[in-house]
């Protein structure tokens, strides 16, 4: 595993084996329709409950890490579920539907786009207006 799209594609594997939607967002999202802006994770909208949290992490090769436990604590707290790829230090960070006052319909409203840095495949990306809502979201929460 050499690149971001090849660590990328398992993740995405096994978020639909789970049947979890979700969306990305952050940086990523940003630098897709045209505003660069890089970090060294990948931000991910995604509707998880504790089941589909386990089935998740189950379904990820043995080259990514996260722990079950934290997970579902990060689940029901808020915070963010982190994991991360070891060949590449790459961190996945998950945000749950349920922070944000928004979530579902940032799923609901996510466009696919074609040919990214993280996939060619069509993948689901957080809009332009989503991403400034949540971002104004997160500094009032500050």
């Amino acid at each position: 595993m050499t690149s971001l799209g090849e660590a990328f594609a398992p993740i995405r594997a096994a978020l639909a084996s789970a049947g979890v939607r979700f969306a990305v967002g952050g940086s990523w999202a940003s630098t897709a329709f045209g505003e660069p802006r890089f970090t060294n994770n990948v931000d991910i909208l995604a509707d998880f409950t504790a089941e589909s949290a386990r089935k998740f992490l189950r379904g990820l090769p043995d080259t990514f890490y996260a722990d079950l436990d934290e997970a579902l604590r990060s689940i029901r707290s808020g915070r963010p579920l982190n994991v991360i790829c070891m060949p590449l230090a790459f961190c996945f960070d998950f945000f749950s539907v349920s922070v944000s006052p928004l979530g579902s319909q940032e799923l609901s409203r996510a466009l696919f786009l074609v040919e990214t840095k993280l996939s060619a495949s069509p993948t689901p990306f957080v809009t332009p207006e989503d991403i400034l809502l949540a971002k104004l979201h997160w500094h009032r929460g500050r």
